[in-house]
Order: structure tokens, then C-alpha cells, then sequence
């Protein structure tokens, strides 16, 4: 299904993936933000037809979003690579923002938008409440 998508939830979760992530984006330092479009290209897509093979999709990505969720110690889900470090590094006020970048990281607040949009369109536009549980 969508497992390649999955791929760096997983890894930042300290969970092994079985595949690796998709070329380009995925795997250099964007890693993550494509499975939030797709969480919300899934929820468009099934509110307007219903098809249950798309709502199996949707639920599939949630229920593994689910054990990202509950594998990291601090619940985070996120794909930027050592996003856990980075993370801890701007509650602890080290701050180094440049154009496209955040603590060397490429756009992390972008990324997580992704998926909180994601999840928020699972949400709203098919009322699954397992999205708004992560």
C-alpha cells in the first residue's frame, strides 16, 4: 500500500522499517512530507466518493502513524531525519534559522505541517477520529 511512505515516521520512531523511503525528497532531508499529502489526497478522495478501498488506505497510514506515535517516547511523529535532536534542541532555546532551514534541517516546520494537515483532513473531511487521536 502506502508502507514506502511510511518509511521515515517509522525510522524516527526508532521502528525498523521493512523498505526504503522514495528517491529525491523523501530520502534528503524532506523525508516525511509526501505521506501528509497523501493523507490528505486520501481523505478528499474518499469524502467525495466513498470508495471503501480508499478508506482501507487511509486507515492503513493511520493505524501505522498510530504505532510511530506510540513508539516515540515523546509522541512526536515526524520524518525529518534526527528530528528528535532537533526538536530538543529548540525547546532548549538553540535556534539557528536560516532561509530554508532550521538547526541545519531542510524547512522542518513545513514538513510537520504536512502531516498535521494531513491528519486534520483525515479528520474533518471523513471524521475518522483515529486521525485526531494522533
Amino acid at each position: 500500500m502506502s508502507t514506502r511512505l511510511l518509511m521515515p515516521y517509522l525510522r524516527e520512531a526508532g521502528l525498523k522499517p521493512n523498505v526504503q523511503s522514495y528517491p529525491n525528497w523523501e530520502n534528503t532531508g524532506l523525508d516525511g512530507h509526501i505521506g501528509g499529502h497523501y493523507l490528505t489526497a486520501l481523505s478528499l478522495m474518499y469524502a467525495a466518493t466513498g470508495d471503501q478501498r480508499i478508506e482501507k488506505r487511509l486507515k492503513y497510514m493511520l493505524s501505522q502513524l498510530k504505532k510511530c506515535q506510540d513508539a516515540s517516547p515523546t509522541g512526536y511523529i515526524g520524518g525529518v531525519p534526527g528530528s528528535v535532536k532537533l526538536w530538543e534542541e529548540i525547546a532548549r532555546g538553540k535556534i539557528d534559522a536560516g532561509t530554508f532551514s532550521l538547526n541545519g534541517k531542510w524547512v522542518p516546520l513545513y514538513n510537520i505541517h504536512k502531516i498535521l494537515a494531513g491528519l486534520r483532513d483525515a479528520y474533518l473531511y471523513t471524521g475518522d477520529v483515529d486521525a485526531k487521536k494522533c
